[in-house]
């Protein structure tokens, strides 16, 4: 299975070899989005296996990232 996720152009970035990631920048920078993109990226994965995604987010501020429970399955 391939574990490769596209981020731009020129980062690609390989989730079975890196597993942590640290999103840092100024407000209004796009960490939200990027945020929410790679964790739906995380979502689909498994989709042509029968593997499955765990995905835990803690949003304390319960800000853009909070909208993602809109988009992933429950449980």
């Amino acid at each position: 299975m391939d574990y490769r996720m596209k981020l731009t152009q020129t980062i690609i970035w390989d989730t079975a070899k890196n597993i942590n990631a640290l999103l840092a920048g100024a407000r209004g920078s796009g960490k939200s989005w990027l945020s929410m993109y790679i964790a739906l990226k995380l979502a689909h994965l498994g989709d042509d296996t029968q593997a499955q995604t765990q995905i835990f987010i803690i949003d304390f501020k319960q800000s853009d990232i909070f909208k993602l429970k809109k988009f992933l399955p429950d449980g």
